[in-house]
């Protein structure tokens, strides 16, 4: 980081100082110097951006009361589904293309081993591959699809009744956290040993008409208890739903047969969608349909309670009556109601991230305000590609994403220098040309990267499991601190050695095989599975290596006469 005006501390901005080389429409190359500003404080950012969207909902036009009414009722649904639809946010390390043994083959299968990082994402991913609005989701959601139960326009109106639910619910959590925090005051005020801090706040609670703005530490309690409610519904939406699953399909395949064949007959017709009484007698399946009532009527009763006395009542009588009035109406109810609706959650969610990214920008753009005049044209440029909502990344904000922060600078010089070229100095369009291939390359091979570092992971786990079972092949190298290693295998004059030292040591008495893995273990503080990935032999390879490197280092001092010996050194401990 580097020095800051202070004012740009206080709004919560670091800086890292860059020196790309900018290539100019003649084709000479420069270095230039600019920072590119960090974010500190994300907590506070956010805070900023809830803020903002309740002075808007309070003073705006009728509009913008309306719509940032609807952001701060979506806003405790950010993060609701991070169980059932969790997100990727492993950042992208170009590193790993050199210590995979996949990634390796996959360099020599493409011949782009000595290719910068960024030419190697455009080696990886076929010409054929296929980028549209969708991809940014596929790379961030581990599970990206969402199957709606039913079309927008009930989703639309699920969503307005569950959040019109949380109001009322909402709306009693603030009357009782108002009536606790206020009886807490009282006795503040009644207590005369309470500090005086205590009671000074406790009038101000007192008198204050909105306790929520003298202790706005609420508001967090208040976001957690909805969060909290809302993981709860997911879950009983589940238990609900579940034991209904395999009847929801042959359900709603009979409604959908019906509709699709009075559409066929209404084609000519003002309404195509609309069923005539005659259609639903000719075309419902009513024995099909009264096999379904009656399954589900049989689920019910072992789990009681599930649709409640009314649908339960609808559901018998249309099996008794056979009715195709009746069984259509029971079906239509059983397949709008018994839906497992999480997926609607799901999407809610995903449109609660997006709402809060757009309140981030509009604070983003406050504090841009203040420092502007302090930024060079180059750095505001690059503020606003960095903090600004971008449809490459569907709307968020890339430099508040660990997708966007890893394509953008989690590759190579080159290609960081390219970025801030585009961004920063309006690069040509051969240059914006060649940034969008590489963001279409890295955003098709980001899923598979990280399956391949998910697999190496568990990999890893299930070694270091096989060798906490078997202790014959385990050895005492598994020290996270350089020192305890050195301690242990090295004579105590080298206790205190520096880490420094055992590279030099390496140098001095170990093999051109031993040397790499000594310093890869010691100095850099790989693991042994890292090691073995790296130098693609196996764990116990390694772990032999090492023993007889050390012992190299250890009989080499001795025979130089630096220390005593191995025995010496024992027996004086």
């Amino acid at each position: 980081m580097i020095r800051l005006p202070e004012r740009f501390r206080e709004l919560g901005f670091d800086a890292i100082e860059l020196e790309p080389t900018i290539t100019d429409d003649d084709g000479q190359s420069r270095r230039e110097s600019l920072r590119l500003l960090i974010v500190t404080d994300l907590e506070n950012l956010i805070q900023e951006a809830i803020e903002i969207a309740r002075w808007h909902a309070d003073h705006g036009t009728p509009e913008n009361q309306k719509f940032f009414d609807f952001c701060i009722q979506m806003l405790p649904y950010v993060g609701a589904c991070d169980k059932i639809d969790p997100v990727n946010e492993r950042r992208f390390d170009a590193k790993s293309f050199n210590h995979s043994p996949d990634f390796r083959e996959m360099m020599r299968m493409t011949n782009s081993r000595h290719l910068p990082q960024s030419e190697r994402l455009k080696r990886f991913v076929t010409d054929d591959h296929r980028f549209d609005q969708n991809s940014f989701e596929e790379a961030r959601y581990q599970t990206p699809e969402i199957i709606m139960p039913f079309d927008e326009a009930r989703y639309v109106a699920f969503r307005d009744n569950l959040l019109d639910e949380m109001v009322g619910v909402r709306a009693e959590l603030e009357k009782s956290a108002t009536d606790t925090v206020r009886a807490e005051a009282h006795g503040w005020l009644r207590d005369p040993k309470a500090p005086k801090k205590s009671k000074k706040k406790a009038k101000k609670i007192l008198d204050a008409e909105d306790v929520f703005e003298v202790c706005p530490e609420l508001y967090d309690a208040w976001d957690e208890i909805e969060q909290m409610l809302m993981k709860t519904a997911l879950r009983i939406e589940t238990e609900r739903t579940l034991p209904f699953e395999n009847l929801l399909r042959p359900a709603s395949q009979i409604l959908a047969d019906v509709t699709e064949l009075s559409a066929s007959e209404n084609l000519q017709s003002d309404d195509p969608v609309e069923i005539s009484d005659d259609q639903l007698h000719r075309f419902l399946d009513v024995d099909s349909a009264v096999e379904v009532v009656k399954r589900i009527i049989d689920v019910e009763s072992d789990h009681p309670e599930s649709m409640g006395d009314q649908a339960q009542k609808l559901m018998i009588e249309a099996v008794q009556s056979k009715s195709p009035d009746e069984l259509w109406e029971a079906l239509e109810w059983f397949c709008e109601n018994m839906v497992n609706r999480n997926e609607c959650i799901r999407l809610l969610a995903r449109e609660a991230e997006w709402i809060l990214h757009i309140l981030l920008e509009l604070a983003l753009i406050e504090r841009y305000v203040e420092i502007r005049p302090e930024l060079s044209r180059a750095e505001r440029r690059l503020f606003h590609f960095m903090y600004r909502r971008s449809p490459w990344f569907n709307d968020r904000i890339p430099a508040l994403d660990q997708i966007g922060t890893g394509f953008l600078f989690g590759l190579d010089d080159e290609h960081a220098s390219l970025v801030i070229g585009v961004a920063g100095y309006r690069g040509d369009a051969d240059q914006t040309t060649e940034l969008k291939t590489r963001w279409k390359a890295f955003i098709g091979l980001y899923p598979f990267w990280l399956e391949l570092l998910r697999s190496q992971d568990t990999e890893r786990k299930s070694r270091r499991k096989s060798e906490a079972m078997t202790p014959e092949i385990e050895d005492d190298l598994g020290c996270d601190d350089p020192r305890d290693l050195i301690d242990m295998h090295l004579p105590r004059e080298l206790v205190d050695a520096s880490i420094e030292s055992v590279q030099i040591l390496a140098e001095q008495y170990c093999t051109a095989t031993q040397r790499p893995i000594i310093v890869g273990r010691f100095v850099d503080r790989k693991t042994q599975d890292e090691l073995a990935i790296e130098f693609g032999v196996s764990q116990q390879a390694i772990s032999r290596t090492l023993k007889s490197g050390l012992d190299q280092i250890r009989n080499g001092l001795f025979q130089d006469q630096k220390v005593e010996s191995a025995n010496d050194s024992q027996r004086s401990a």
